[in-house]
């Protein structure tokens, strides 16, 4: 990822592709979190929408888990939701 938390636009693009090459491979459990400096849940979704779509697979087709971090544990300034 880049400086302050923000993903780069590479790293978007890979995600994007790792999570559509996992569910066309038969994935159905895709585990991510709300920490910008380590996941990117804009490419996991942007995957799954791919592979759905291509699939034609319904949202009741794949276990999504997320997790949030609290609120000391991120820099107030990239913090990925609202306190």
């Amino acid at each position: 990822s880049g400086g302050g938390g923000a993903m780069t636009d590479e790293a978007k693009e890979v995600t994007t592709d790792l999570v559509y090459k996992a569910i066309k491979a038969g994935f159905r459990h895709i585990d991510t979190a709300c920490q910008p400096r380590h996941y990117n849940e804009i490419g996991v979704g942007a995957g799954w929408t791919k592979a759905a779509q291509e699939l034609n697979l319904s949202r009741e087709d794949l276990w999504i888990q997320t997790k949030f971090t609290g609120l000391n544990a991120h820099d107030p300034i990239s913090r990925p939701y609202d306190a």
